[in-house]
């Protein structure tokens, strides 16, 4: 019973230090950039304005 728990907890040990959270790539945030209106629509009014 001691050596099935034993295996038991070094299989747990072993698959649980294998993870790795840490990803090398870089990720770009699209949010980040420069952002230009271009467009303005709808309203109560129905004005539409579009810009250069």
């Amino acid at each position: 019973m001691k050596r099935l728990l034993l295996a038991l907890m070094s299989l747990l040990l072993f698959s649980l230090s294998g993870c790795n959270n840490e990803d090398d790539r870089k990720a770009i945030d699209p949010l980040l950039h420069q952002w230009t209106l271009i467009k303005v629509g709808g309203g109560f009014t129905g004005t539409d304005y579009t810009f250069e």
